[in-house]
């Protein structure tokens, strides 16, 4: 059985250190656990007890950090005067003589320990208690040899590792530990920071109401409708004598006449006005499932919202192969590239003829097809990007030298509108040549005003792009 007594949190005050005192006078023998020791008596003031007491202060300082977590947030304790059934006490000293006695044998940046005395009746009780270990601390070795005529002594250097209920001479598996320990850093030596590569950005939101939605719909119909009406309003007058009247502006009567031959019958549309009306709205139909995502590579597509972040090497150390993680909550999505998003092709206005496919690039037929450079270009490795909710960033920012900034790989985030005004981004960064994750936090502002499709996608635009 273990020891009655709270080990959840660190044993500090002195009400609670005679409670655990206590507790060794109710334990068993066999309850001396990786965490405490306790002796009956000990002569403090010759060179066998110090040797016993900087012995054991250096098995507790010899501890792997995880498993001393377990007990006590990592403290150790060492009772002096005190063993199950019995508080015999021990002559009480002023703390400094104490440390006075222990520093030969501990060195002077050796383990960090206090002294507490707690009195029972009229005896004292000694608590020596050993800070928790800690990852990237230094294997505590003994400073000053003990060699007794009797009994067992240690010379200058040995290490001293805790068991359960004793403290030897380390082993081989106890060694490695001890330097892994060692090697392994703190997170305050990767020191890194992450700041705005120029000017702070404020976010622009999109607006995906309905609403905004639907007069992007209404734009879309007017356009697309206009041909029509305007052939309809000709054919009232009997005026349809030029088909190139048919188109709604010049630049879109500069391209037909550009690419269909001078011959070419522009008053043979099959379609009649029910059926173009009727291709319209299935069009738009297509569209309606489509206009946000092809507003987000809009947005990409024009710069809006174009991340350029900085990751900081404040110190003087070099940190090679650094990489960051930020994690943005949503609702939001990033892009590392103009996303492949894009509405369906618009029918063919009204009155215009189907040029051949063999008058024209077929290359320009579709604004969604990619470029030649586009297809050459090389994959982005210094960036990678997971959607959800958050969605997750990485960003390599390779080797960071001494007081150096390595500007990261641009991005862009497409945001809603939210009540706070602000994405608060949490991200973490790693070195291979740390033992450490280091954490912190970015906030994105955002603007008040939004984009909505209309302004994303206007059908003046569209016009120009599809109407061929």
């Amino acid at each position: 059985m273990a020891i009655n007594i709270d080990s959840a949190r660190a044993i500090r005050r002195p009400a609670d250190q005679r409670h655990l005192v206590e507790a060794v006078r109710d334990a068993l023998a066999a309850d001396e656990a990786h965490w405490i020791e306790w002796k009956s008596t000990l002569p403090l003031s010759e060179p066998a007890g110090r040797f016993i007491m900087a012995k054991t202060i250096l098995g507790m300082a010899n501890r792997h950090p995880e498993e001393s977590a377990r007990f006590c947030e990592g403290l150790g304790y060492v009772i002096i005067g005190a063993q199950p059934g019995k508080i015999s006490g021990v002559e009480q000293v002023d703390p400094a003589r104490l440390d006075d006695w222990l520093r030969p044998y501990l060195g002077r940046n050796g383990p960090e320990w206090s002294a507490t005395w707690i009195s029972f009746a009229e005896t004292n009780v000694l608590i020596l208690a050993v800070e928790a270990p800690r990852w990237g601390d230094p294997i505590h070795v003994l400073r000053k040899s003990y060699q007794p005529e009797t009994g067992k002594g240690a010379d200058n250097g040995a290490i001293f590792v805790r068991r359960r209920g004793s403290t030897t001479i380390a082993d081989a598996d106890a060694i490695d530990m001890l330097q892994d320990r060692a090697r392994h850093r703190p997170d305050a030596d990767l020191s890194v920071s992450l700041d705005w590569l120029g000017p702070p950005l404020i976010l622009t939101p999109i607006d995906q109401s309905r609403l905004s939605q639907e007069i992007w719909v209404q734009a879309e119909r007017d356009r697309l409708l206009e041909p029509l009406c305007r052939h309809q309003e000709a054919k009232r007058r009997g005026r349809v004598t030029n088909p190139m009247a048919a188109f709604s502006d010049q630049y879109s009567q500069l391209i037909a006449a550009a690419i269909l031959p001078p011959n070419l019958d522009f008053q043979q549309e099959k379609r009649t006005p029910e059926a173009y009306t009727r291709e319209v709205e299935d069009y738009l139909a297509k569209c309606v499932r489509e206009i946000m995502a092809a507003s987000y590579s809009a947005l990409v597509k024009r710069g809006t919202n174009r991340i350029r972040l900085s990751l900081n090497n404040p110190t003087v150390r070099n940190l090679p192969d650094v990489a960051l993680t930020l994690s943005l909550p949503g609702p939001l999505m990033a892009f590392d590239e103009v996303p492949d998003y894009g509405l369906p092709e618009p029918p063919r206005p009204f009155g215009m003829p189907r040029p051949s496919p063999n008058l024209f690039n077929p290359g320009l037929a579709h604004p969604g097809w990619m470029s030649s450079e586009a297809l050459q270009r090389p994959p982005r490795v210094a960036v990678e990007i997971l959607q959800g909710d958050p969605a997750t960033i990485r960003l390599r920012a390779g080797n960071l030298r001494p007081l150096q900034s390595a500007e990261l790989a641009e991005f862009h985030i497409v945001v809603l509108p939210r009540p706070e005004q602000e994405v608060l981004a949490t991200w973490e960064a790693t070195s291979t040549g740390v033992d450490a994750v280091v954490h912190g936090e970015f906030r994105f502002s955002i603007a008040d005003g939004e984009l909505t499709p209309l302004d994303l996608l206007p059908p003046e635009a569209r016009g120009q792009e599809g109407d061929s």
